[in-house]
This record gives structure tokens, C-alpha cells and sequence, in this order.
């Protein structure tokens, strides 16, 4: 009989030879849940490629399925509604589908790692910050308990808590700010040195200088341990700051994929350059925000062709009938989207008309339905779901850092200051 560390070498093995092709590459996943109201598709189709020091970054509105596909990749998709219907997650040349649950957790941890949305519910409110770490690398077997406690401290002060490591060590986690606790789980997803790391929202629920601080950890840590990093966000921001390439999700698969650069120069399916005209911009000052009308479909009931054409200002009557095909195949950014396909022959125009006339476009069909524009202020909120913390002044084109954004946002808060002092009597 084969054992489970004999299949898991094995892998290995056979995985050894292809790891000079991508670090993780996922085909066509899908990952389904039964619920009373059907199946739901929340991740349908999902492709792409993960290279060895570079950083991914997967964007879009809550509901999409982000979460989803990074929970499939670690095979964490919670059960039993949840399940994995199909497709491949190789990772150095092996498909992790095809490795038992115990192979699995030697897996999670170690060669992959990840930073959970909230700290505050991924870290054990009964065990130590001390505890939580030396487990994480006891359980691998790579480090003994000594070995791991002085290797503890040493992650600790890594991450920006050299002040503190010793105290931080004894705490537990509702003493810590959010800040250190997030800190804290980065710590832990570095402590068995992994290949992969995925961010899931790792700046969540931060203000904006702690927020600044942690990208600048991440990035400084795969710049040292060459990480491969999959970063899951809703904000354009960071992603301009992080990211190599940029996956845009909507209704359970990718409706653009490109590199960062070549994505927020020239947006092109409908959905990015929605997101992109519903944030503050120069040209846009004074005006009211753009919306992208209606909201994420449920899973169970996603449209039978375009699945962006209900809330989309250019669609037509194909776009209702005949599912849009992920173009120009093998391409190095695919669009979903009929424009696109020179196939669709009543097709309006060859290519949304930008991210100015998508904003124009999706005002006109908010007054047509009788909606109200969101007013534009100085806080930047929008109503696409996405991050507040782009300053007023900035072009969604080129945002800025979060550091330039605090810097803006101390430029502006001593002009107020000063105006008030002056009108004082």
C-alpha cells in the first residue's frame, strides 16, 4: 500500500520536472455550492498563470468570486454545500486536485500561504500570538520548539514589530491593534518560507498610513524571498502599486485579464472602465460620480449570455442571446466582451469608447431609470464597491500611492485649518 507521504513525494517528483514552467498555473476551475435556490457557480471558468517573483492581482466587486478561487486553490472551500466541480490547480507541476487531504496540509502553510480578509477572525482568540506562530512551524516539522520560538521573535521583528516582539508574543489577539494583528498573520504566512503567498484584502479595515505600511512589508519581503504573490482587492490603488498583471472579475470569472500598466492606460471591456469612471478624477471635478448601475447577479441565477449586459450602458440584443468569448485567445489581455470579436458582425463599434464616455454613458442610464447620481465629494465614495481612499484629485488612470494619498490628505487638512483660522474674527 502507498502511503500518504510516499504519494506526496511522488508529486513531488513528477512536479519536479515542469517547475521551470509557472510557479501555479489554474485551468478552467470551477467551484459550485448547492444551495436552496440551485447550484451556484461561484467561480465558473477561471484561468491563468502565476510566474515566480511576480505579483497577480484580482479585482473587482464583492460577489464576484475572488475569495472563492483563492479558497479553491488551498482547497479550503467549505463544505459540504461547497465543492470543486472541475478544472486543474497545478502548483510546480502538480495538480493539487489530485492530492489527498492530508497531502494537502502539507501544502497549506508551507509551500502555499495566505493572509485572510480579517485577522481578527482567522487568529485563535484563546492561544498566544507566541503560541499561534511556534504552531504554525512545529506542525511542518521544519523547526523544533526552540527553533520556532526564537524564529517567532524573529518574524516579529521582520514585520515591524521589533519594539514589541517579546510583549507581542505573550498577548493574545483582541489586545493588538488591527494593524499588528494583521502584522501578526503576515508573520505567521511567512514563518515556513513559502513559494506563494495569497493576500486576500490584506489592507482591509486600515487607515490609510497602516495600510501604506504593509504594502511596503509585502513588497519588501518578496523582493528578498522572490515570492509569488496572488493579491486579492477591490482597490485600483494598490493594485496600480503591486501588481504586475490584473485579472478583472465579474460573475464568477475573468471579463479582462492585462498588464497593470497596459490596463489602466487603456480599460477596455465595459465593466473595468465602469469601475474606473465611478472614482474621483481631475477631469471629472465638480461633476457627479458615474454608477454602475444594479448590482452583482446572484450565482444561482447568472445571465445566460453576458453576464455584465444587464447593468452594461452599450449593450444590444446580441448581448443578451450569444455568451461573449474570452478574446483574442493566447493573447496577453483577453477581453469578454462582443466588441472585442470581429465573429459579432452587428456589432455597434470595435471597442468600448473609454472610461470619459463610459462615465457619461452610465449617468444617461441612471437618469433614464430614474435614478440619482452620487454626488462627487472630497472623500471619494462610490457606488461600484470600490475603495474610498483615492483622493479627489486623483485620475483613476494614474492614482496614487497610499502614502501620496495621506500626504494629499495632510496638504489639504492644513488648508482647511489655515482657511478657518483666517475667517475667524
Amino acid at each position: 500500500m502507498t502511503t500518504t507521504s510516499t504519494r506526496y513525494a511522488t508529486a513531488a517528483q513528477n512536479g519536479a520536472g515542469a517547475s521551470a514552467g509557472p510557479l501555479l498555473q489554474v485551468e478552467n476551475l470551477r467551484t459550485y455550492f448547492h444551495t436552496p435556490r440551485g447550484i451556484a457557480r461561484a467561480v465558473d471558468g477561471v484561468s491563468f498563470t502565476l510566474e515566480k517573483g511576480k505579483t497577480l492581482g484580482i479585482v473587482g466587486e464583492s460577489g464576484c468570486g475572488k475569495s472563492m478561487t483563492a479558497l479553491s486553490i488551498l482547497q479550503l472551500v467549505p463544505e459540504p454545500a461547497g465543492y470543486i466541480d472541475g478544472g486543474h490547480i497545478r502548483f510546480e507541476g502538480r495538480d493539487l486536485l489530485d492530492l489527498s487531504w492530508s497531502d494537502m496540509r502539507r501544502v497549506r502553510g508551507d509551500d502555499i500561504a495566505m493572509i485572510f480578509q480579517e485577522p481578527m477572525t482567522s487568529l485563535n482568540p484563546v492561544f498566544t500570538v507566541g503560541n499561534q506562530l511556534t504552531e504554525a512551524m512545529t506542525m511542518h516539522g521544519k523547526f523544533s520548539r526552540d527553533a520556532a520560538r526564537a524564529r517567532a521573535r524573529d518574524l516579529l521583528v521582520r514585520v515591524g514589530l521589533e519594539d514589541r516582539a517579546d510583549q507581542v508574543l505573550r498577548q493574545y489577539p483582541h489586545e493588538l491593534s488591527g494593524g499588528m494583528r494583521q502584522r501578526v498573520m503576515i508573520a505567521i504566512a511567512l514563518s515556513n518560507e513559502p513559494k506563494l503567498l495569497i493576500a486576500d484584502e490584506p489592507t482591509t479595515a486600515l487607515d490609510v498610513t497602516v495600510q501604506a505600511q504593509i504594502l511596503d512589508l509585502i513588497r519588501g519581503i518578496q523582493k528578498e524571498e522572490g515570492l509569488a504573490v496572488l493579491l486579492i482587492t477591490h482597490d485600483l490603488g494598490i493594485v496600480s502599486e503591486m501588481a504586475d498583471d490584473v485579472a478583472v472579475m465579474y460573475a464568477g470569472h475573468f471579463v479582462e485579464y492585462a498588464p497593470t500598466r497596459a490596463l489602466f492606460h487603456d480599460p477596455q471591456h465595459p465593466y473595468t472602465q465602469g469601475l474606473f469612471a465611478s472614482l474621483p478624477a481631475r477631469t471629472r471635478r465638480g461633476q457627479d460620480l458615474a454608477t454602475l448601475e444594479g448590482v452583482v447577479p446572484e450565482a444561482t441565477a447568472w445571465p445566460k449570455a453576458c453576464r455584465f449586459a444587464p447593468r452594461c450602458p452599450y449593450r444590444w440584443q446580441t448581448c443578451e442571446t450569444i455568451p461573449p468569448k474570452y478574446r483574442p485567445a493566447g493573447s496577453d489581455r483577453p477581453v469578454r466582451c462582443h466588441l472585442y470579436d470581429p465573429e459579432i458582425k452587428d456589432r455597434p463599434m470595435d471597442r468600448a469608447p473609454g472610461v470619459q464616455a463610459t462615465a457619461v454613458a452610465t449617468q444617461e442610464q441612471a437618469r433614464a431609470r430614474g435614478g440619482e447620481p452620487v454626488a462627487a465629494d472630497v472623500h471619494g465614495q462610490t457606488g461600484a464597491g470600490l475603495s474610498s481612499d483615492v483622493p479627489a484629485d486623483v485620475d483613476p488612470v494614474n492614482p496614487l500611492t497610499p502614502a501620496q494619498q495621506m500626504g494629499l490628505a495632510t496638504e489639504r487638512a492644513t488648508q482647511t485649518s489655515a482657511a478657518d483660522q483666517e475667517t475667524r474674527p
